[in-house]
């Protein structure tokens, strides 16, 4: 049990997506970033479209918490890119 505890964030053996390497190929290396800038997509988009909607509707409240939500969507979203083009 402890060898799979002191191996858990072992990064030996990986590569960089875009270098080839035993853990992939060019093609599987495109699929991740890809798969990156979607995920940064979707993130991205949430919070503006929220944020509209708040600017939109004068009368209608929204909790304070909304806007921690948002604070940790556009991080993942930051995290993603960052990941994608790093």
């Amino acid at each position: 049990m402890w060898d799979f505890w002191s191996q858990l964030f072992n990064t030996d053996g990986f590569s960089r997506p875009w270098q080839e390497g035993p853990t992939g190929s060019p093609a599987m290396a495109l699929i991740y970033i890809a798969a990156n800038l979607a995920t940064w997509t979707a993130l991205a988009f949430i919070p503006a479209l929220i944020v509209l909607n708040v600017l939109r509707r004068k009368k209608m409240t929204f909790p304070p918490w909304i806007w921690w939500f948002l604070a940790f969507l556009v991080v993942g979203a930051g995290v993603h890119l960052l990941d994608a083009f790093s």
